[in-house]
């Protein structure tokens, strides 16, 4: 009663504008219980591809009727922000976001990515708010800010200034922007409408003194030669394209339009931020506006609506401020509709009828009787008696209404008054119905439990028809179930044991033979309905049957799929339907064929509960209220508008567009991919557009090459792989609907899963060769070691048979001389070393890959000679002249220079004397290389300045060990010097000396520590910031700092800044806490500062204080 009170106040509420002006619909409703990212929606935009793209103040959302897809700064840092003021779709699948201080950006699908597409110019102006975009009839786009508008330059990729008419199309707060076919600019502000021409020339002028301009919040062209301007307030303004002068206002029933739009089939769409949505079918002095409210919610849940779209099919979005995301379909007459949907309560729907003024009447069990009126809006409730209804039928001013265990009662319907019948002439007359309607001639019948059929002509009294037939002894049934119209004046009659057919004089039993045989599972007829020519049509526990006309023929429909049928209604035209546990099928026995129809149906369907009304529409009660529809307009959808691959994720993280797996561009855009062996836990996820309600898209996929059978993913959109072995795969997702009977769409992926490299063939090809190679060698090795083994033997067997020869021939000649004596010598051994032997003796090779060495010399030869020997372990820059070497020294600032003296002792002399007269210079180590080996000559290489002196030739091992010990010796006496400068310093810091010794350490060494101790309290500076207040590179600072100290510049900052700290909490006059201690030198966390304090100290800064006592 409270729901049909809402629904008459609506309608006084609003009648006070056209007697037409409410309507009721049924919304679909998402929120962010669905997955939304926020229930307050500011704008919404349907892109090319189908998608619908929201901007909430928590992200993006991209939906596809099912699923919403997060855009948030979180997981794209390229998003400026989240508070999406507004979404635009500018044409050519782009779609751009704009919002506060100057945020407009534009999503990159191949990239993954937002793209910044700010104006430049609002560098200079100002940060201020993008309000929105317009698409002019050329194509040419548009942005506009709280106070100027941007054109796009297509030969520069972005919005800028430069268009005629920049100058002069601004204000203080623009609210709207149109652009017309003659390139004229309609733009909307606070309480001003003006127009410009192309050149930016005011055209008109409309404002609040002289014309009571209201702020303006959107022009919408209506048609060719009108344009549309809706303000905040009470009234819409109509212009002429072809004279603005011609301005017509019309008066609406609504205020604060934030949004409109004129749909596919014409119908102009208001949103308002306030009143809720409206639209007129057109914009005329006679217009009549209509408010759309949902069936289930009220008109407050969509009362302040910021976002409005339209889909392909038609279907109306609107985004709201606090309820999420709405949509209503106008073609609604087309879908399956649930009671549920337009608010009827949940109750257990028996029986239907119709009555005279077209309204519905529903049964329930244990809740009476409901009406519902023709259009769905005004539900009305009626208690009786005994609210167990077990059928309803309407005949003339009469409503019969049985029930279960009350009897037969009319119910007045405008009274609300019901009372019990009385039956006449039967005696003792049952309290229990099955049910009962009203044939065709106008007969009320009445289907008791255990008393036979009750029957009431129209001009007779109630009296009762036994099923009894004779011709089959003691067969007879009194519990009657349902009455179904016969051929003519016949009637089938089901009972609870049999199937009989009344001709209006007597009964006779139809197969009697298919009850006979005792089951536990017997033949049952659950459901039947009639045809035009009285063929009785039935479900029943053993499939679904046909009965001739007149009882003699029976069938079965064979072609029909085997379910626990539990409704089975005739709609005409050789169309019947049929309702199981969870699907609706419609059959024609004639062409013995078959569809589903589309949804998921997940109410328990109410035996024997059906009816149609004049409309043609179906009523299918169920154990929670209904389900309608009309067959004549089903129009099931066997189309499936995109599907694509859409994100790869590897071991849970998102594989991004451009890497190395995909590298021309977003997956949906891959033929193929390639992962590595070692990837594991692959997902897939996969995009689909699915926008109806009941017969939604389904999916399968299969991995040929690893699983060739088709595999559903039920609601799932994501595809995971534990572990893909290595090869070559096609991965193939197939999409379908309920009555699709072609060929499903299907996209496929090619994925190669290379194997590990010790398993490729080139690495295989690469250890098949090695091994040929290095038995070739081995057999060759063998075959030399052999040879020389034998040539070995044979020289010794030669000299043993001259030795012979010998022996023989001196025994010959003088055999009375006495035995000589042989002496053998051997050599004595020279121990020796190798090259490599030597290099590995060296303990402390860090200083090879840490310093740089110049090498002076005009010979090109013996130049490149040396920078080859060294290049193995230092850093070699070369010059051919003392001059040039000079200039190089500067710039790159070697550790120590190799120069040659043997073509001009002058010119070496100079270069060195004005290596040490620069500051920048002096510290570098200089050692002369000459052939001269004189004690004047190398007196004149140490008088140049030179630190060591080596004679040609030379071995490579001395001159390598020369470099190595006096490079180790210069970088540990100027990490000592420094140390000591440090800790100098650190006392002039506490104690305000200034005698700090600098005659020791390193030039350069002395400018970075006086730059680390000017900037060391700025937890900013970097190795970069450093190395530019020395005029330096970052890499020549962290080389020249490393080279000398063995430390980094970023070590030596730490332990200045530790050092810092030390004297500052050691000093007893000192107050200061640990935290303050902390940001004081430099550092940003008083936590890592203590971390840092104890492991340099090995005690913690809070027990200095200890450590003084």
């Amino acid at each position: 009663m409270s729901r049909a009170l809402f629904f008459i106040l609506s309608l006084i509420a609003f009648s006070v504008y056209s007697a037409e002006n409410v309507e009721y619909a049924r919304f679909d409703h998402f929120s962010s219980k669905d997955g939304l990212s926020s229930n307050l929606v500011f704008s919404l935009s349907k892109d090319s591809t189908g998608f619908l793209w929201i901007g909430t103040d928590f992200g993006i959302d991209r939906f596809d009727g099912s699923h919403f897809k997060h855009y948030r700064k979180k997981e794209y840092p390229s998003l400026h922000r989240d508070d999406i003021y507004y979404v635009s779709h500018l044409g050519n699948d782009r779609i751009v976001f704009g919002s506060f201080s100057g945020m407009f950006q534009e999503y990159d699908r191949k990239k993954d990515m937002f793209l910044e597409l700010m104006p430049n110019e609002m560098e200079t102006l100002g940060y201020s708010q993008m309000k929105g975009t317009c698409v002019s009839p050329s194509g040419d786009c548009y942005v506009f800010s709280n106070e100027h508008v941007f054109k796009y330059d297509v030969q520069s990729g972005c919005f800028n200034s430069r268009f005629a008419a920049y100058d002069s199309i601004h204000s203080p707060f623009i609210t709207s922007l149109y652009v017309d076919s003659n390139n004229r600019y309609w733009l909307g502000s606070l309480n001003q409408l003006t127009i410009y021409d192309e050149h930016g020339h005011v055209l008109q002028t409309f404002d609040e003194k002289h014309h009571h301009c209201r702020p303006v919040s959107c022009v919408l062209p209506i048609d060719k030669d009108r344009i549309a301007v809706t303000f905040m307030g009470d009234e819409i303004w109509i212009f002429s394209k072809n004279d603005l002068t011609q301005r017509k206002s019309l008066s609406v029933p609504f205020r604060s339009v934030s949004k409109s739009l004129q749909s596919k089939d014409g119908r102009i769409w208001f949103a308002t931020d306030g009143d809720g949505l409206w639209y007129a079918d057109s914009l005329t002095e006679n217009t009549v506006f209509n408010s759309v409210i949902p069936y289930n919610g009220t008109p407050d849940d969509i009362k302040k609506i910021y976002g409005l779209a339209e889909g392909d099919d038609g279907a109306i979005w609107i985004g709201t401020h606090n309820t999420g995301l709405w949509c209503v379909n106008p073609q609604d007459d087309y879908n399956i509709i649930f009671s549920g949907d337009f608010g009827f309560p949940a109750n257990m729907c028996t029986s239907f009828a119709e009555d005279a003024n077209g309204n519905l009447l529903v049964g329930t069990d244990g809740n009476g009787v409901y009406t519902v009126s023709s259009d769905l809006r005004l539900i009305h409730h009626y208690s009786l008696s005994n609210n167990n209804v077990t059928g309803i039928c309407s005949a003339d001013d009469n409503i019969y209404v049985s029930t279960w265990g009350g009897g037969i009662q009319t119910l007045n319907l405008k009274t609300g008054i019901s009372s019990e019948i009385s039956y006449d002439t039967i005696c003792n007359p049952s309290k229990i119905f099955f049910h009962v309607s009203k044939s065709k001639d106008g007969t009320i019948l009445g289907c008791t439990a255990n008393d036979d059929l009750y029957m009431k002509r129209q001009s007779g009294l109630w009296h009762k028809l036994t099923l009894q037939d004779d011709s089959i002894k003691n067969l007879n049934s009194k519990w009657i179930v349902r009455t179904y119209q016969g051929k003519d004046s016949c009637m089938w009659i089901l009972a609870t044991n049999m199937l009989w057919l009344y001709d209006g004089k007597k009964v006779k039993t139809i197969h009697p033979e298919l009850y006979e045989k005792q089951s536990h599972y017997p033949y049952t007829i659950i459901d039947a309905d009639s045809d035009e020519n009285g063929n009785l049509y039935v479900c029943s526990s053993r499939g679904v049957f046909r009965y001739s006309s007149d009882g003699t023929r029976f069938d079965t429909l064979s072609f029909i799929p085997d379910d626990n049928y539990r409704i089975l209604k005739y709609s005409g035209h050789e169309r019947f339907w049929l309702a199981s546990y969870n699907a609706i099928i419609s059959f024609d026995p004639k062409q013995k064929i078959f569809e589903y129809l589309p949804g998921n149906y997940h109410d328990l369907f109410y035996i024997k509960s059906s009816f149609i009304d004049s409309k043609g529409r179906i009523f299918l009660g169920t154990t929670n209220g209904f389900y309608l529809f009309n067959p004549s307009k089903i129009l099931p959808d066997t189309t499936v508008q995109h599907l694509s691959f859409s994100d790869l994720y590897v071991a849970r993280k998102k594989i991004m567009p451009g890497s190395s797996v995909l590298k021309d561009g977003a997956l949906s855009d891959q033929d193929e991919i390639e992962l590595e062996y070692w990837m594991k836990d692959i997902e897939i996820d996969v995009d689909v557009i699915d926008y109806t309600k009941y017969d939604k898209v389904q999916l399968r996929y299969r991995m040929i090459g690893l699983q060739d059978e088709w595999i559903p993913m039920k609601d799932a959109r994501t595809l995971s792989f534990s572990y893909i072995p290595t090869g070559t795969y096609t991965l193939e997702v197939e999409a379908s609907r309920a009555n699709m009977n072609y060929s499903y769409p299907r996209i496929a992926l090619k994925i190669t899963v290379l194997p590990p490299w010790w398993r490729t063939w080139w690495f295989i090809l690469i250890i098949i060769s090695l091994l040929s190679i290095g038995l070739f060698f081995y057999i060759r090795k063998k075959t030399l070691q052999l040879r020389q083994k034998m040539e070995e033997q044979t020289k010794k067997l030669n000299q043993t048979i001259e030795e012979r020869k010998k022996l023989i021939n001196v025994l010959s000649h003088d055999l009375n001389n006495p035995l000589f004596s042989v002496i053998g010598s051997s050599d004595g051994e020279m121990t020796h070393l190798t090259h490599d032997e030597v290099v590995e003796m060296i303990e402390d090779k860090s200083v090879w890959e840490e310093n740089t060495v110049l090498i002076v010399d005009r010979d090109e030869k013996t130049r490149l000679e040396i920078k080859e020997m060294l290049s193995d372990y230092f850093n070699v820059i070369d010059t051919s002249d003392g001059t040039e070497a000079v200039n190089v020294a500067d710039s790159q600032l070697p550790d120590i220079i190799v120069s040659d003296m043997d073509e001009s002792e002058q010119s070496m002399a100079e270069m060195a004397k004005q290596l040490y007269a620069s500051e920048r210079t002096k510290h570098i180590p200089i050692l002369f290389v000459s052939s001269k080996n004189d004690a004047v000559d190398r007196l004149l290489g140490l008088l140049c300045g030179a630190i060591d002196y080596v004679a040609k030739p030379f071995s490579q091992l001395e001159l390598l060990l020369k470099l190595t010990n006096i490079l180790k010796v210069r970088q540990e006496h100027q990490k000592l010097i420094m140390q000591a400068s440090m800790s100098t310093r650190m006392k002039e810091q506490t104690m305000n000396k200034d005698d700090v010794g600098k005659d020791e350490i390193h030039p350069f060494l002395q400018s970075f520590m006086e730059k680390v101790s000017e900037c060391y309290t700025d937890s900013t500076i970097t190795v970069d910031g450093l190395a530019g207040k020395l005029a330096v590179s970052k890499a020549t600072l962290t080389r020249k700092v490393k080279s000398m100290t063995g430390k980094t510049p970023m070590e030596w900052l730490m332990e200045y800044r530790l050092n810092s700290s030390f004297q500052i909490l050691q000093n007893s006059n000192s107050d200061k806490t640990i935290s303050e201690v902390a940001y004081e030198v430099g550092f940003n966390d008083p936590s890592y500062f203590t971390k840092k304090f104890r492991d340099y100290y090995g005690f913690l800064p809070s027990q200095i204080g200890e450590k003084k006592k």
